[in-house]
């Protein structure tokens, strides 16, 4: 909770409601701290999956301007850049390498603020990042 105080990119609201809604769906489920942690991290790789095949249906899509395409581009990139360093991020985790282990989420956290932040460079330019949300209805 501390940490969702000091950093603007973090929720702890949006991060209990992840861990509460994936626990039940976990066998075994988790049942420490560091149980948590490697779920929580599997969590944004599914989510993160998710809006690689997103962007790339995204560019696809003819009708964008220039402008837009390449900052489609880049956040494909971006976002297929932070699922191997989540990855990465498992791995130093589990070895208790938690230097390496923040470095690689960190990275994961810049790469989503970028592309956010290239959508606003340009006056008229709407961000087209899909919102992932909690669909705790069905």
């Amino acid at each position: 909770m501390e940490a969702s105080k000091s950093d603007p990119n973090l929720s702890y609201d949006v991060c209990v409601a992840y861990l509460e809604d994936a626990s039940p769906k976990l066998h075994p489920p988790p049942t420490n701290l560091e149980d948590l942690v490697i779920v929580s991290i599997q969590i944004n790789k599914s989510n993160g999956t998710n809006l690689v095949s997103i962007v790339s249906k995204l560019l696809k899509n003819k009708s964008f301007d220039p402008y837009t395409k390449a900052c489609l581009r880049d956040c494909f990139e971006l976002y297929s850049d932070s699922l191997s360093d989540l990855d990465d991020a498992v791995s130093a985790f589990k070895s208790m390498d938690l230097f390496t282990a923040i470095v690689k989420l960190s990275a994961v956290l810049d790469n989503t603020v970028t592309c956010e932040d290239q959508f606003k460079d340009k006056k008229g330019v709407r961000l087209v990042t899909v919102k992932l949300e909690l669909n705790h209805g069905g």
